[in-house]
């Protein structure tokens, strides 16, 4: 009988369904427990975040293709549509060693809808599989996609304008080197420690129960950098940045407000004209009519420190007119910070000097800046600096002058 094989013919038949119970029941779930998977597809936020983080994470010698950075359709009106595009990987199964461990990725997409009225839809996906058991390594390839990031935004900012009560990116901006920047004291090292202080705090905001957010308000004469700060600081915190319209009432401000981007500072431009306010006699806010549309000073105030305040919200305010804003605007807890941007110093002329001649500033050039009856602005120097070269510049120096104009 032993002699005889043929008794396998009948066996195999047998075995196939064993084998694949075997499979499905056991040594599947065996080998699952050895790796660590998991998904994003393209409808989730933080999918452009892992779309972009492929294109350097994965070998050179992959198949790539050329995507906007925006993970959002762009409307037919919008003309700046060509604000930067990634190198993504195409369609297919990637390999590539995370920390020392195996990992495998799958890009792949299926088309849904197309029934009755509804259009066909492509939903993309990232399947992820890395042959560990450990966790940790999922966790730690996540927080790195996200620094990525803030990497990303440290060295270019987006800006978001509003376009039918809605945010659209309007232009990506290369961030002003540091050694550009002229504030008396190096005010923007200050604000920046904080920035990113608060930043770091989240946890311990909400440990107290309060929330995470936090205002500045950069007031001065024009043409001193606040709008440049606003810019800096905020790169500097890996954000973007979203442009409040002056002409806004108080449903379109919430409407947006609701809608700003993640990771995004909003920036309030000439905050001495974006509400329509007025103290009365008695001392209590008193709304008067405007042409144009208005926020309402209360709105305001409740988004800065009140029941409609966010989670999250980073706020730069800016102002020409410091004195004109009302008294409970700058109560402390609505504004964290109140910076004031002087005209230029004599100091500050002596670094824009250097910054623009690679020397330093002769003594009787000083002497003359020191003599001029109206103080320049930051602006004034730099343009002053650039028309003229390093002599030209002090036989002109009458030109460097400002005339200051409050109402």
């Amino acid at each position: 009988m032993w002699g005889d094989a043929s008794w396998l013919l009948w066996l195999i038949p047998t075995l196939k369904p064993l084998w694949v119970w075997v499979w499905t029941h056991i040594l599947k779930n065996f080998f699952k427990g050895l790796l660590v998977t998991f998904r994003v597809q393209s409808t989730n936020n933080s999918w452009h975040l892992y779309q972009s983080a492929l294109g350097t994470l994965l070998p050179n010698n992959i198949n790539l293709k050329e995507k906007d950075k925006f993970h959002t359709d762009q409307p037919d009106w919008f003309e700046n549509k060509a604000v930067g595009t990634d190198l993504v990987p195409a369609y297919g199964t990637y390999w590539f060693k995370w920390k020392g461990v195996r990992a495998q990725v799958k890009y792949s997409s299926i088309e849904s809808g197309g029934g009755g009225s509804n259009a066909k839809s492509t939903v993309e996906f990232f399947d992820f599989t890395f042959f560990t058991r450990k966790r940790k390594y999922l966790k730690s390839f996540r927080e790195h996609v996200a620094s990525l990031e803030i990497q990303n935004r440290q060295k270019q900012t987006t800006v978001w304008t509003s376009r039918w009560s809605s945010w659209v990116p309007y232009s990506i901006r290369p961030v002003r080197p540091e050694n550009t920047l002229f504030y008396d004291n190096n005010i923007h090292h200050t604000l920046s420690a904080d920035l990113k202080q608060f930043r770091e705090s989240k946890e311990a905001y909400h440990n107290i129960g309060a929330l995470h957010k936090r205002a500045y308000l950069i007031h001065g004469p024009p043409g001193n950098g606040k709008t440049t700060l606003v810019l800096w600081l905020a790169a500097q915190a890996g954000l973007d940045v979203a442009i409040l319209p002056s002409q806004i009432d108080d449903a379109g401000f919430l409407e947006l407000l609701n809608q700003v981007p993640k990771h995004t500072a909003i920036i309030m431009e000439d905050v001495d004209v974006l509400f329509a306010a007025s103290k009365s006699r008695d001392g209590e806010d008193k709304e008067k009519s405007s042409d144009g549309k208005k926020v309402s000073l209360s709105l305001l105030l409740n988004v800065l420190d009140g029941p409609l305040s966010k989670d999250g919200l980073v706020c730069f305010l800016t102002t020409n007119y410091f004195e004109k804003l009302d008294a409970a605007f700058t109560r402390s807890g609505r504004i964290n910070k109140v910076v004031g941007l002087g005209l230029a110093s004599t100091d500050i002329f002596k670094r824009i000097f250097k910054s623009s001649y690679g020397k330093e500033a002769p003594e009787s050039f000083i002497s003359k800046f020191d003599s001029l009856e109206q103080i320049p602005s930051i602006a004034d120097l730099e343009r002053h600096f650039q028309e003229f070269d390093a002599e030209n510049a002090e036989v002109h120096y009458k030109a460097i002058k400002r005339k200051i104009t409050v109402d």
